[in-house]
């Protein structure tokens, strides 16, 4: 891919991260606590169709389990929106999809003490991975 695309792919999608940042400012302040994305674009390692993946942490019941994907210039966009339990869950190794946690890339976080809470539950995973398995698990 050419610098001029992948140019123009990381601007559309700034573009987009920072709507939904702003909108989560003004509609969710006080129920989304962290924003980050994962996959190809997080590694760097993306080309002209691939999808962006957003996970929204949230504070709050109301979202329970959402997962919202749609299309625009025929690329995909996912939203999955997660709870601390879940994350919780997910740093103890007790559900699957542990690379949401370790891989996310945080761009908002509502509160300082958020993106600490985050980051104690993310080295705990990759603590946790590192151990050697026993027979005996």
């Amino acid at each position: 891919m050419d610098d001029t695309t992948r140019k123009r792919l990381m601007d559309k999608n700034e573009k987009l991260i920072n709507m939904v940042i702003e909108r989560v400012k003004k509609d969710f302040a006080n129920d989304i606590v962290l924003i980050g994305f994962t996959g190809s674009f997080a590694h760097h390692d993306f080309h002209e169709k691939s999808d962006l993946d957003l996970c929204i942490v949230h504070d709050s019941i109301q979202f329970g389990k959402l997962w919202e994907t749609f299309l625009f210039d025929d690329v995909a966009y996912s939203f999955f929106y997660i709870s601390w339990d879940n994350l919780e869950r997910k740093a103890a190794l007790e559900r699957v999809g542990v690379s949401g946690l370790t891989d996310l890339k945080i761009i908002y976080c509502s509160k300082p003490e958020y993106l600490e809470k985050f980051n104690r539950l993310k080295e705990k995973a990759l603590k946790l991975m590192a151990e050697p398995i026993s027979k005996n698990s």
